[in-house]
């Protein structure tokens, strides 16, 4: 079986290139997992039927690699100005604390005694709960990771991995 090469990865789809594909493809199952690479290195794996060369085919967002997602984060904030402008300095601190206060939010919408899973909406539409102010967190976090051209998706990989071999509550007692 020869190298399997892909072109790219964007918003969900993957365009197949490789003339050797074409022996592959005629030996996949009906349906059968395919893992993808994209101009960056980044991997993701979708279930897919049996293709023909060349074919299209979708990556569900739920298989999206954290960077693909930071990404879209960072794309969103560069159109609202939550990023540093031409020749700033990216704000970390600030960054920083803005995580620390949509985390602080979802300890607020507990203390105010909503349930984790209770989503409720602003008059404006927004939803609001744990399950958002935790969801915002996130947000900030990959942007700022996305901002800072951290591959997050790599470096969270690689801790879990780790705290994979460490003991029991990291040999604390909370």
């Amino acid at each position: 079986m020869g190298a399997q090469k892909y072109r790219h990865l964007f918003l969900g789809e993957v365009t197949l290139w490789d003339e050797s594909l074409t022996k592959i493809w005629d030996t996949l199952p009906l349906e059968s997992f395919v893992t993808v690479i994209d101009a960056n290195g980044e991997t993701a794996s979708a279930k897919v039927r049996t293709l023909e060369p060349f074919e299209t085919i979708e990556i569900p967002a739920s298989q999206r690699s954290l960077n693909t997602l930071a990404d879209e984060i960072y794309e969103n904030n560069v159109r609202h100005g939550f990023t540093a402008q031409a020749g700033e300095e990216t704000n970390i601190d600030r960054h920083l604390m803005l995580i620390v206060g949509e985390v602080a939010e979802a300890q607020e919408e507990l203390r105010s005694g909503h349930g984790v899973h209770e989503v409720y909406y602003r008059e404006d539409g927004k939803p609001e709960g744990f399950g958002m102010e935790i969801a915002d967190a996130i947000i900030r976090a990959l942007g700022l990771a996305a901002e800072l051209e951290l591959d997050i998706d790599a470096l969270v990989r690689d801790k879990m991995s780790f705290n994979e071999t460490r003991p029991y509550k990291h040999g604390r007692e909370f």
